[in-house]
């Protein structure tokens, strides 16, 4: 939806609404994303679990996609 929004016409009330929850939502996803991946870090260290930041592809993805959505509210972020 964030690779969308540049597309989107902003004209309309509706669509302006529609962007700005959008806004807020990607700040809550890219918040709950990193606070997840730190800790996730307790939990390898703690408890032993597998380290999601040693699959390469796993990660790789992950670093592709976070900023396509970051970059709707980049300086926030």
């Amino acid at each position: 939806m964030v690779a969308a929004l540049p597309y989107l016409k902003t004209d309309l009330p509706e669509a302006a609404a529609q962007a700005q929850v959008l806004r807020s939502c990607v700040m809550n996803v890219v918040e709950f994303f990193i606070r997840t991946m730190l800790e996730s870090s307790d939990a390898v260290a703690i408890q032993g679990y597998d380290d999601p930041l040693e699959d390469e592809g796993s990660l790789k993805d992950t670093m592709e996609r976070l900023p396509v959505v970051a970059r709707l509210q980049y300086v926030n972020t």
